[in-house]
């Protein structure tokens, strides 16, 4: 048996200053009794937030509240998020979100244990850019940077016990190391000593110190996606869905929602990857693209919901609801939901 441990599991307190370009995402639906912290997440634009796709998955969330008609979804950046427990107001920073999007392969029936080839990553638009500066993506000529035995930062709002899943809401970081790869997933903290994820932290970044001539060398490589095995987050970390597989997928997404209105902040309308710093005449920083960036097709992939049907959900695989699921007990069944839905 574990010992108590606070924090990410085996990690440290964080303030909104650690990682400011990481947020909590706050669930409101007309079948709960008040706002409630329902994921974490990176603001990876302006206005646009990445997450895991089972975060937003409509039919995972009428699957707990079935009497559900209106589902609203908010993204805070509150260090302490206690809170909002499904007994208070929504937290004063509070930011709507206006529209979400998932990859079309995502399913949660296609879960698994250890590694597969699942694609659980979504995106969030909000309703006002945000001041805080956002993530880089990990760009494909970096990509190789990642492999097992790297060193990475974790962050997230989830369990800081692997014995006490009431134990969430405070945001924590922690340093881990990959300890498998897979074509579209990674293992974090392959031991019980390491840092790892746990429940809450669903949809949480994955970052990475990358070697390259940029302003900055962090990444955000990953998003926290599901338990490695049937034992959860009690002795080994969190499977995270690969964002280097995803990069076309999220460029794409991101023109398309400029392209048609959608979103409110479209001066760079794709993925934005960090500043390349180059030697010019004036010695200074030429911004733009990294190196080997990929622009994308700039047409939206057309989403459809493999979740359909009625089946059980696998409750220690899944992380997507850790507070309500240990405080509101209901059998989780799934139902056919769309894949682009306007929270």
């Amino acid at each position: 048996m574990l010992p108590l441990v606070p924090f990410i599991i085996n990690g440290d307190s964080a303030s909104s200053r650690d990682y400011p370009m990481t947020g909590a995402v706050i669930l409101e639906s007309d079948d709960a009794d008040a706002p409630i912290l329902w994921c974490s997440s990176t603001l990876l634009a302006p206005d646009t937030v990445v997450l895991a796709a089972h975060c937003v998955d409509p039919a995972l969330i009428t699957a707990l509240y079935p009497e559900t008609t209106e589902i609203r979804l908010y993204w805070s950046q509150l260090d302490d998020m206690t809170p909002y427990d499904g007994t208070g107001l929504l937290p004063h920073d509070a930011v709507e979100v206006i529209g979400a999007v998932y990859h079309a392969d995502y399913s949660v029936l296609a879960f698994d244990e250890g590694i597969a080839d699942n694609h659980d990553i979504a995106l969030l638009f909000l309703e006002e850019a945000q001041d805080t500066a956002h993530a880089y993506p990990i760009s494909p000529a970096e990509a190789a940077q990642l492999v097992e035995g790297a060193g990475v930062v974790v962050v997230g709002w989830g369990q800081q016990s692997a014995e006490d899943p009431d134990d969430i809401g405070e945001k924590r970081m922690g340093d881990s190391v990959i300890g498998e790869l897979g074509s579209t997933e990674f293992l974090v903290g392959p031991e019980a000593s390491d840092v790892r994820q746990c429940h809450g932290d669903s949809g949480g970044p994955v970052f990475l110190d990358v070697d390259a001539d940029t302003e900055t060398p962090t990444r955000i490589v990953g998003v926290t996606s599901h338990a490695y095995d049937e034992t959860a987050c009690a002795s080994i970390g969190a499977v995270n869905t690969r964002i280097d597989a995803h990069l076309d997928w999220l460029d794409a997404q991101l023109r398309a929602r400029c392209e048609d209105g959608f979103r409110v902040w479209c001066e760079e309308p794709g993925l934005i990857f960090a500043p390349v710093v180059e030697d010019d005449d004036n010695g200074g920083v030429s911004s733009g693209l990294g190196p080997g960036a990929s622009t994308g097709s700039g047409r939206p992939t057309e989403l459809t919901s493999d979740a359909s049907g009625c089946s059980t959900v696998s409750g220690p695989m899944l992380w997507w609801l850790p507070v309500l699921l240990g405080r509101r007990r209901r059998s989780s069944r799934l139902l056919s939901g769309s894949a682009h839905s306007e929270a």
